[in-house]
């Protein structure tokens, strides 16, 4: 199999339509995934969250996965008002 020669097997999530197919595939072929990675710039639309929200809730990734991370390099000001 491609992943039998590597240690650790991490799947880098933006959120779009590759990397969620990507991920989608990888649960589906039940490749062990060490780490799921989403870097959070600070700067992404709220549905972005609700959506890497609901792929985490519909996929059950957190339960399967020891680690998940999310990282955030920057902050916008008021990056936390609702803008809905």
């Amino acid at each position: 199999m491609l992943f039998d020669n590597h240690e650790d097997i991490i799947v880098c999530m933006s959120g779009g339509k590759d990397s969620t197919a990507m991920l989608l595939k990888m649960i589906e072929e039940k490749i062990e995934i060490d780490c799921v990675l989403f870097c959070d710039t600070g700067l992404e639309f709220p549905q972005m969250y609700k959506y890497i929200e609901k792929v985490e809730r519909e996929t059950g990734i957190q339960k399967k996965v020891p680690i998940y991370i999310k990282l955030q390099f920057f902050k916008m000001e008021g990056a936390d008002e609702d803008v809905t």
